[in-house]
C-alpha cells in the first residue's frame, strides 16, 4: 500500500511538474531560459514548503508521537533544525536539476512538436 501511494504521488509531483511548462507556453514560443526559470521557481518553492512546514514546523518544532521511531523519543535529533536546512540546500541541488530536465524535456516538446 505504502509504495502504491508513494507511486501516485511522484506521478502527480511529476506530472505536474512536465504539464506546467507545456500548458503554460503552448501559444507563444519562448527561450529555454524563460522556461527553466519558470520550473526551477516552482521546484525551489516545493524544497522551501518542504524545509518550513513539513521539516522545521511538524518534525523539529510539535514533534508528533507518529513520527518518532520507538526507542527514540528522547534523542537530541529531532529537534535538529541544521540538519534539515542542510537537507535544503542539498535539495536544491536537485532541484535545480530536476528544472533543468523538465525543461529539456518540455521545451523539446514545445518546440518539435508544437511550435
Amino acid at each position: 500500500m505504502k509504495i502504491a501511494v508513494t507511486v501516485v504521488c511522484y506521478i502527480i509531483l511529476i506530472g505536474t511538474l512536465a504539464a506546467a511548462g507545456l500548458v503554460h507556453y503552448v501559444a507563444a514560443p519562448v527561450s529555454f531560459g524563460v522556461l527553466f526559470l519558470h520550473l526551477w521557481i516552482i521546484c525551489f518553492m516545493w524544497n522551501v514548503a518542504d524545509l518550513l512546514i513539513l521539516d522545521w514546523l511538524v518534525v523539529c518544532t510539535v514533534t508528533p508521537k507518529w513520527m518518532v521511531l520507538p526507542g527514540t523519543q528522547h534523542c537530541k535529533g529531532y529537534k535538529d533544525y541544521r540538519f534539515h536546512f542542510t537537507g535544503f540546500l542539498h535539495g536544491c541541488v536537485y532541484m535545480t536539476l530536476f528544472g533543468l530536465l523538465f525543461a529539456g524535456v518540455d521545451y523539446a516538446i514545445l518546440y518539435f512538436f508544437i511550435w
